[in-house]
Formats: structure tokens, sequence, C-alpha cells
């Protein structure tokens, strides 16, 4: 996945409130349709917790540079992809 890809999936998550609710329901299925793996074990009892649309989008460019720097390392990836610590 490339750092395009990544900004285009946090813009989608922001933007688009189907996809958001369907993320928050079962984020195993979405991130795995989109080519992220998660592990089961990485998704909190109670679900997960998504910054404001706002906050993403005030964010975006740096997040997606985070993440695709993380994601090239192999490095706590999957908990930024889950909005964790």
């Amino acid at each position: 996945m490339d750092q395009k890809t990544i900004r285009d999936l946090l813009y989608r998550i922001a933007t688009d409130p189907d996809y958001r609710d369907r993320l928050i329901a079962d984020p195993i299925a979405v991130f795995g349709a989109a080519g992220i793996q998660i592990d089961p074990s990485d998704v909190p009892p109670g679900g997960i917790k998504l910054p404001s649309n706002e906050e993403i989008l005030r964010n975006l460019d740096s997040w997606s540079t985070q993440i695709w720097n993380l994601d090239t390392t192999g490095s706590r990836a999957p908990r930024i992809w889950l909005g964790l610590p």
C-alpha cells in the first residue's frame, strides 16, 4: 500500500459516513477489504474509537505520512490504523 492510498483511505473515513460506520462495526473486515491485515487481538473489547472527521481532515497529510513510515518498518502500524496509541 502506498502513501497516497493511505491518505485516500483516511479521507474516505472522514468523509463517507457509511464507510466510517462499517469500519467502527467491523474493522477487521473493512480493513481486510482494503488490503490491511489487523490482528483480532489488537481490537479492544469495546471496539475502536476514531478521531472526529474534522481531526482526521486536519491531520490528513501528517497522519498518512506517519502511517506510511510505520507500515514500511512494520512497527505499530495496526494500532495506529485502529486509532489506538
